[in-house]
């Protein structure tokens, strides 16, 4: 206020000054000595006034530019970043907070781009940000990802408003921006133990003091059943069994001193109330401001593992008893089984023991004790040592024995051989704990072997009998054996092939690549081979097409030490597969000049069609013409040839059609599938009432008739045999027409059956020839080929077609499809038509 008085003041001298000022230059004339010195009177006061006003200015100056600068050490030092502007979002003005946030010197900031300090992904939000505050004229506030000149990126909160000039442009953006980054690091933090505790598959749950439950997360829910809902309405002690409160309340006094129990094992019940065994840790929680503010328990279900500690428990008492039975089991063996410690000190042993060696030995205490009565002997006769024995070699020196033989003494004297066959046990850390020496007494096995060698002698007389020729040759491919049969076929003596190779023997004729590949594979690779052919001049037998197989032949020890070679002559064979081979090229010949035939067939038949029609609709035409404008200058005879000629060219036209379908039949190209015969007789007996609404005819067509064929070809049957009925029943008032099914011989045999004109049986074999007629075109219409049609369509489906009748009492029409009938069940549910 004093400021504005003072403002004024100067004013109104300033006013005054230039009224004398101004009087003075009017009226110079006025002008004497006293109104001089008045004037300079007044203008000393004003001056010495003036002079105190300026003081007063010059004092208030100092004061402001103080103040400004208090101003500004509060602007560059606030804890938030002031920024100003334009309307490009170029920096104008920004303190010194913001030059630290983002890393550049302060005086460095004016002209730079703010959006150079704003993440690549949130530049899009701080535009979005500009925009809507120049548009709207309004503070708008937004979170930004920003990034510092040293690339350290952080959380600010943008406050921001415009400055306009006049009434709607904005002159400048005025921008506060908080530091958030240590808030959102907490939000996260907090989002995280939310997270945590929300899925968590333990209970984790918080009561205040008095037992309320105040958070209940998704594992509690899970494993006591109550919904989040129903348990912050309820106290924990719900969850207690009775005989747990008092434990509960206990607790809650050791919690009040210690702050936390560590983990202890309880009972809960769940909602259903089911028992649970828990593992539970409770402490206590303190709420934002420090203070006590009730209980944290985390609680985890060990019902199971309690079951599981329960069943190792009895898997432990079974496994002693399982010992129990093994050692019954060794006991009952055939074979003699020993088990020892890896000092040699036995651990168990089989009753077998004593039987093979027939003597009562107790289990030794190491290896020492192995051979003092127990003799096992070297092939010199020599007793084994103690280091010899494999119980010794498999504990002290890892190695795993399989089907050492040896030979042993009784101890009633006698020697037999024993199998010996003995391993390490390892632990998971692959240490030997113990070792396993299993052994057989196989003397009765080498007397068997002997009598096997008798038989195999017998089985090689058995293949000298075989009609092939065989060949066994050792691993130098010399032959060691040849059937007679062999020498049969290529006239050959057996001294003369007899431990020669096999690529030498008459005049080395096998000493071909193919024969030698296969033969080479066969001894190396054991890749067996059959039916290699060779076709060549043999020695005296004359040229012949021979087939060789060859087999590896594996001895007792499982090695293939001998190839068994078999030769058979095909040369007959061949011959007929020859002539076999030629039949099937004339036949092809035969079947591609047949394809140009009926391609020739085809182009009459079109030609035949095509040509035949033209004159029939000429004389159809010309016949109608004369009709309808010359009617009345021809007499009735005449009319009535007129008639006859358009009636016969419309029957010469169906007649032509008739032929065309019965050509294309044999042509047409099959497709079988699942066909409903019965939902298509019933159809085509809706179309025929359709064609003469006052004709009674009743029809009595079976339900889920279905077949396996061409569908248009059979549909084109059923069609036929349906309109010859209908047509032959045109006068009976009762007519009846009757589509079923009957059981033949295995087969199913479909009929169509009418009460209407019949036929002569004497001319059954006619029915199904092309233009043969059992009436006159008079008494029923008709080309003469629809049945033919149907013969022929039945025929290509491996079936036949017959027909019984009489005259004036109607006839039936029978056929078959031997390309397959389903059953009722099977086809509805297949059928496509």
């Amino acid at each position: 206020m004093a400021h504005k008085g003072r403002k004024q003041q100067s004013a109104k001298l300033q006013i005054k000054a230039r009224e004398i000022s101004s009087s003075m230059r009017q009226k110079p004339e006025r002008l004497d000595p006293k109104n001089v010195e008045q004037f300079i009177s007044e203008l000393q006061v004003y001056l010495s006034e003036l002079e105190t006003l300026t003081g007063d200015l010059n004092k208030e100056r100092g004061l402001l530019e103080e103040s400004r600068e208090k101003y500004f050490q509060l602007y560059d030092l606030a804890p938030v970043g002031y920024v100003m502007m334009d309307t490009n979002c170029i920096i104008t003005e920004a303190n010194l907070t913001f030059s630290e946030l983002v890393g550049i010197e302060k005086s460095k900031l004016k002209n730079q781009r703010f959006a150079q300090f704003v993440a690549p992904d949130y530049r899009d939000i701080f535009h979005s940000h500009c925009s809507e505050l120049v548009e709207s004229g309004t503070s708008r506030s937004c979170e930004l990802r920003l990034r510092g000149m040293d690339g350290r990126e952080f959380w600010v909160n943008l406050e921001s408003s415009v400055e306009k000039e006049g009434i709607d442009n904005v002159a400048e953006i005025r921008t506060t921006l908080t530091d958030i980054t240590e808030q959102k690091k907490r939000t996260e933090v907090e989002h995280i133990l939310t997270n945590i505790m929300r899925n968590s598959p333990d209970a984790i749950t918080l009561q205040d003091f008095s037992g309320n439950i105040i958070s209940w997360n998704r594992g509690a829910k899970e494993m006591y059943g109550y919904t989040s809902e129903e348990a912050l309405k309820m106290k924990i002690d719900r969850l207690l069994p009775e005989d747990r409160k008092v434990e509960m309340n206990n607790l809650r006094v050791v919690l009040q001193s210690r702050g936390k129990i560590e983990t202890l094992e309880t009972k809960r019940v769940s909602k259903e109330g089911k028992i649970l065994d828990i593992w539970l840790t409770i402490s206590v929680f303190s709420d934002p401001f420090g203070r006590p503010a009730g209980f944290l328990t985390i609680e985890r279900d060990i019902t199971e593992r309690k079951k599981e500690e329960i069943e190792r428990k009895r898997l432990l008492s079974q496994l002693t008893s399982q010992r129990l039975m093994l050692e019954a089991i060794l006991d009952q063996s055939p074979l003699g089984i020993m088990i020892a410690e890896p000092s040699g000190k036995v651990i168990l042993q089989s009753n077998m023991m004593n039987k093979i060696f027939k003597v009562e030995v107790a289990d030794a205490r190491d290896f020492s004790d192995y051979g003092k009565v127990r003799k096992i002997l070297h092939d010199d006769g020599t007793a084994y040592k103690p280091e010899d024995f494999p119980l010794y070699r498999v504990l002290k020196k890892g190695e795993i024995i399989i089907g050492e033989v040896a030979a042993f003494k009784r101890g009633d004297g006698s020697i037999g051989t024993i199998e010996m066959h003995a391993a390490p046990v390892q632990n998971e850390e692959g240490e030997i704990i113990a070792g396993v020496v299993i052994l057989q007494d196989i003397t009765h096995d080498i007397e068997y072997e002997n009598k096997l060698k008798e038989s195999r002698d017998f089985a090689e007389n058995i293949i000298a009998s075989i009609c092939d020729g065989i060949l066994v040759l050792d691993d130098n491919l010399e032959i060691v054996r040849c059937n007679l049969p062999y020498c049969k076929l290529f006239d050959v003596p057996v001294k003369k092939i007899l431990k020669r190779s096999i690529f030498e023997i008459q005049g080395a004729v096998w000493d071909e690549p193919a024969v030698r590949r296969a033969i080479d594979s066969l001894s190396e690779d054991l890749e067996e081979f059959d039916d290699l052919e060779v076709e060549k001049e043999f020695p005296r037998i004359g040229k012949r097409v021979i087939v060789i197989n060859g087999r590896p032949v594996l001895g007792s020890d499982g090695v293939a030490n001998l190839i068994l070679l078999s030769f058979r002559d095909i040369s007959e064979y061949r011959t007929a597969k020859n002539e076999i081979e030629r039949l099937n090229t004339a036949l092809m010949r035969h079947n591609v000049a047949l394809q140009e035939a009926n391609k020739e067939l085809e182009a009459f038949t079109y030609s035949v069609s095509h040509d035949l029609r033209a004159p029939l609709r000429a004389i159809e035409g010309f016949s109608q013409i004369l009709l309808e404008e010359y009617r009345e200058k021809f007499d009735d005879k005449a009319k009535h040839y007129l008639d006859r000629i358009t009636s016969g060219t419309a029957t010469m036209s169906e007649l032509i059609n008739d032929l065309l379908r019965l050509s294309r039949i044999s042509r047409a190209i099959m497709k079988e599938e699942a066909i409903s015969l019965s939902n298509k007789a019933e159809r085509i007996a809706e179309e025929l009432k359709k064609l003469d609404p006052e004709r009674n005819v009743e029809f009595l067509i079976e339900k889920n008739l279905s077949a396996e064929g061409d569908r248009k070809l059979i549909y084109q049957v059923i069609e036929n045999l349906m309109q010859n009925a209908w047509k032959f029943t045109k006068e009976n008032e009762n007519a009846k027409i009757e589509f079923g099914s009957l059981q033949k011989d295995d087969h199913t045999v479909y009929y169509v059956r009418d009460n209407g004109a019949g036929f002569d049986m004497e001319y059954v074999n006619k029915l199904f020839q092309p233009f043969q007629r059992l009436h006159t075109s008079s008494e029923f219409s008709g080309t003469g080929i629809g049945l033919s049609i149907v013969e022929r369509i039945i025929r290509r489906h491996g079936g036949k077609v017959w027909a019984e009748g009489k005259e004036g009492k109607g006839a039936t029409f029978y056929f078959t499809l031997q390309s397959g009938e389903r059953d009722e069940n099977h086809a509805a549910k297949n059928l496509t038509g």
